[in-house]
């Protein structure tokens, strides 16, 4: 017998869409959030919502090579704007791949990056757990002012 939650999860095949974008300068100043929101507004646009979240990403921007065998790794906080299209239709997905295209190219001019991390990823095994939504969730549950970014 399944259990409740199981029951209302539908299986759906999407694709995933992500763009990895600096959280500081070149100088390790941090960066307002309003630099962000073109990039958020397009996502949404193209694919109905956004998930944001920081992460901590390290690279080297030189390849080893016999005269350099430990080239230095860069490391920083970033910030990872994701979102997904359910749709297999080959014109919806070219379209979400020349926006993420675009948008990391003029993430890289923008940001003065080396390189900006853009990706897109066929999941295959996605479930969605639908329900009734509920507009208040209780004052245990709230917290004024809460933002999830700052420490």
């Amino acid at each position: 017998m399944k259990d409740a939650i199981s029951s209302k999860i539908r299986s759906v095949s999407e694709r995933e869409f992500r763009i990895v974008l600096p959280s500081r300068d070149n100088n390790g100043h941090s960066l307002n959030k309003s630099v962000y929101s073109d990039y958020i507004k397009k996502m949404s646009d193209e694919f109905g919502g956004v998930t944001i979240h920081k992460a901590f990403g390290c690279g080297r921007k030189e390849n080893k090579s016999a005269s350099n065998p430990d080239p230095p790794l860069q490391c920083e906080e970033n910030l990872v704007i994701e979102a997904s299209l359910n749709s297999s239709k080959r014109q919806d997905i070219e379209s979400g791949l020349r926006l993420m295209n675009r948008l990391g190219k003029n993430a890289q001019k923008r940001f003065g990056q080396w390189g900006v991390l853009v990706q897109s990823d066929t999941i295959e095994d996605v479930g969605f757990a639908e329900g009734n939504s509920k507009k208040y969730l209780g004052k245990k549950m709230r917290k004024d002012g809460f933002d999830f970014f700052e420490p």
